[in-house]
Parts: structure tokens; C-alpha cells; sequence
């Protein structure tokens, strides 16, 4: 290590490496808030070493993340939190873990050959191919009622892992912004951030999206794999790459297979392809594969927004979205990967993303999504059941610390 290293480490801290992870749901999170402001003293910077002691803390947001940086006990924390939706804050963190390993054990059972053999690895720099998970609302939209209708994708991302999948063996980098084709079918722009799949995807287009400022990680400053959507062509690389010979998505619908009877086997499919890019980027190196995974999601998404068109979409998430109109574009039952119609022409009201009330002709509600609010005004939980009318939301209570 030398000199200049050794006093950066000193002036500053190195979160990623000297810092604990925990994950809190909204409780959770309050909780440390309470206590942080009843002993704890709030400030301005992150990363300077000098600034913290004991009860010292910072505040930031990543994304959809809330995080605490906390210096207690001579220990380093990050506690984070998802602000918009609590049910992605109690995910174990074993779930990825165990879902990866039934992947790649029943590959190797019937082919004989593990993940990493099948779809190679790759380095970390491919997660800035990775797509952002988005979620959209029209804020001029919010406090006004509208005649809605909704779908939503049955198992998303795991039915999204069907089909072929790029092997980063043989793989190809040219320079310059180079198109997919029939031998060499997925495409990778390593500067700008794009991604595409011959004759399916190029999120190229998704520059052209009302979407596209939900869609594209290029607006937070501290964001590690930043993507550029804009940049000239000419500037950035291409790695093209095959399509392996071996598929997976068998597995991921034997997991949708046994929800009834393992509560847990969505999550578990769910959770193994965000585990192919997982923070600490030491196994399962697959991030090509989440790559490619996600982004046919977000096309399929944005391919049935266009039934209906895009101007009529009031509230959307990477599966799914709420659109003005009648017109009915899903199945009455789910199926795996199949687009499900959850209601169709009924009463709606927003007042934030992931915050809203949708409710039927006599008056009942139908679904109600609370986001960052906790309580009604008077302590009562927000449900369905005790959500009577629109105006139920200006009753609602914003959390604490969320």
C-alpha cells in the first residue's frame, strides 16, 4: 500500500469493507431512528472518518433506499430500507442463496454441468448493463380520480429466464456501438450502459419512453455502475456474445411450480437472479445473465404498455401497472409469465408512487398501497378492510424515519 492509499484510509471510511449490512422493514428502521434521535447526533457527511464518534450518524438515499450510516461501540453500521415498499424489506437474505444453488444443482443433475461452465463468468463492470428495476407515476396525475384498470406479470423475471441465454465464453469486444445478430445474439455497451438481444430487445429504444427517466440509473451521483443513455455511439464498447448451449428456465418454473406447497419458492426463483449480481460480486458471477433477464422483462412490460399506449398509464412497476380505460389486455388467471388482468374499469385515486386506493362501484376497496405512510391519524394500520373513501388518504400518517 502506498502513502496516499494508506492516509485515504485513515481520513475516510471505507463503508463497503468496515461497515455491517442489515436490511430493516419500516418497523425496524423506525426503531433506529427513534433511537438515533434521542441519543444520537446527526451529520452532514458520509464518508469523512474525523466526523464520526460514538452515536454519530449520516442519512442518505440510494435509489429506493433509505440508509443510516452509524458509528456505535467502536463499530461501523449501515442499516438501509426499502422507502416505497416494505414487503422487499423481509426478503431473507439466504433466499438468493438458496434459490441460485436449486438452479444450478438441477442443472448439473440433468446436463451434467454446473452454471459457471454453462454461461461462463463475468467481471463486475457488466452489472452496468444491468437494467434499472423502475417504478413510475404521473405526478400531475396525483389527488384526482380516474376509472382504471390493472395488470400484472405472473412470475416475472423467472419466466423472463425461458429461452436463450449468452455465454460469456468465445465472447467478442469491439469497439464502437455494435448490433446483436444471429450468431453473436446478445449485445453488451460496456460505457453506456445498454443492452440488447437480437431481434428482441435494444434499450436503445427506451430512450424514446415517457419512462425513461424511471428507467435509466443516471441521476444519482453516488451510483457505482452509472449509465449513460445518451452517449455518442462512436464512444462506446461492445462485447457481443453467444447464446449457450443450455437453458434454465424448466427450473425457475419447477420453483413457481411448488409455491403452493413451499410458501417460499417464489421468492427463492425471484431472489437467485438478483443473487447473479449481488453486491459482494464474489460468486455466482452471472451478471450478463441478470442482464439479459431483466431487460426482456422491462420490454414485455413496456410491450403491453403500448396496447393500451403509454399517455394512459398513470402508475407502473417493472411487472405491472394501472392504466386508464376498460380495455382488458390479460388473462383471467395467472400463468406463469402470462400478463394477468387484476381489475378492469374501476375507481382509482394516487397521491404519491406506490400510494393509492382503488376502489369498486358501491364504495369498497379493492386494493390500497401505502408506501411511505404507516398509520391512519388516529393509530389504526391501513388495510383494505378500514380504507372507506378517497379521502381516507389525508388521514394517513407518514413513518417516522421512512
Amino acid at each position: 500500500m502506498n502513502a496516499k492509499n494508506y492516509w485515504h484510509q485513515l481520513d475516510y471510511v471505507y463503508w463497503k469493507k468496515e461497515a455491517e449490512l442489515i436490511r430493516c422493514n419500516f418497523h425496524q428502521f423506525n426503531n433506529v431512528m427513534d433511537r438515533l434521535l434521542l441519543k444520537g447526533e446527526k451529520i452532514p457527511y458520509t464518508t469523512k472518518r474525523a466526523s464520526y464518534s460514538d452515536m454519530t450518524y449520516s442519512i442518505a438515499f440510494k435509489g429506493n433506499n433509505k440508509c443510516i450510516y452509524l458509528y456505535e461501540n467502536g463499530k461501523y453500521y449501515i442499516y438501509y430500507t426499502n422507502k416505497i415498499d416494505d414487503t422487499k424489506n423481509s426478503r431473507d437474505k439466504a433466499y438468493g442463496q438458496i434459490g441460485i444453488r436449486y438452479i444450478n444443482d438441477r442443472l448439473k443433475e440433468d446436463t451434467g454441468v454446473k452454471l459457471r461452465k454453462a454461461f461462463g463468468y463475468t467481471e463486475e463492470y457488466f452489472k452496468r448493463c444491468i437494467p434499472k428495476i423502475f417504478c413510475y407515476s404521473s405526478s400531475r396525475r396525483y389527488n384526482k380520480i380516474y376509472r382504471v384498470s390493472s395488470v400484472d406479470f405472473a412470475s416475472h423475471w423467472p419466466a423472463c429466464a425461458r429461452g436463450m441465454l449468452p455465454t460469456s465464453k468465445g465472447m467478442i469486444e469491439l469497439p464502437g456501438t455494435v448490433a446483436p445478430n444471429e450468431e453473436y445474439p446478445f449485445a453488451f455497451y460496456l460505457e453506456s450502459g445498454h443492452i440488447a438481444q437480437y431481434g428482441v430487445f435494444d434499450s436503445h429504444n427506451w430512450t424514446k419512453s415517457m419512462l425513461m427517466d424511471a428507467m435509466f440509473r443516471y441521476h444519482a451521483k453516488d451510483e457505482k455502475w452509472p449509465q449513460t443513455p445518451f452517449l455518442d455511439k462512436d464512444k462506446d464498447r461492445t462485447i457481443l456474445m453467444r447464446a449457450s448451449d443450455y437453458e434454465l428456465g424448466k427450473y425457475f418454473e419447477e420453483l413457481y411450480n411448488l409455491r403452493k406447497s413451499e410458501s417460499d419458492a417464489k421468492m427463492f426463483a425471484n431472489a437467485s437472479i438478483g443473487f447473479m449480481h449481488r453486491q459482494i460480486y464474489d460468486r455466482y458471477k452471472l451478471a450478463h445473465l441478470a442482464g439479459v433477464i431483466t431487460a426482456r422483462a422491462l420490454q414485455k412490460t413496456i410491450d403491453a404498455m403500448n396496447l393500451v399506449g403509454e399517455m394512459y398509464v398513470l402508475h407502473a412497476v417493472s411487472d405491472g401497472f394501472i392504466y386508464e380505460g376498460n380495455i382488458q389486455i390479460g388473462t383471467k388467471e395467472k400463468q406463469f409469465g402470462e400478463l394477468y388482468q387484476e381489475f378492469t374499469n374501476q375507481y382509482f385515486m394516487m397521491k404519491a408512487t406506490n400510494c393509492y386506493v382503488v376502489l369498486d362501484y358501491s364504495g369498497k376497496c379493492l386494493k390500497v398501497k401505502h408506501g411511505g405512510y404507516e398509520c391512519y391519524d388516529d393509530g389504526s394500520e391501513i388495510t383494505e378492510a378500514n380504507t372507506h373513501c378517497f379521502d381516507d388518504m389525508k388521514r394517513w400518517k407518514a413513518k417516522r424515519g421512512v
